[in-house]
């Protein structure tokens, strides 16, 4: 799992990083087969069963506020 930002940064934050991920399921869970999934809050992704595709990417964009902790 990689999360960069749009200017391809990164993302350090696990705080924001769940918030990204817990957003990916939301609005993209038709295109993951409606699998859920667990994020460790590094780089690991986990789910019962595989997901649709190896290699997928998601746009996800998050209110300001949510970037406050």
């Amino acid at each position: 799992l990689s999360i960069v930002s749009d200017d391809s940064r990164p993302m350090v934050n696990k705080s924001i990083g769940r918030k990204i991920v817990d957003k990916v399921q939301q609005v993209y869970g038709s295109q993951l087969s409606s699998k859920n999934f667990v994020y460790d809050g590094e780089k690991g992704l986990y789910t019962y069963g595989e997901l649709p595709k190896k290699t997928m990417n998601f746009t996800v964009l998050l209110e300001e506020s949510n970037y406050r902790r």
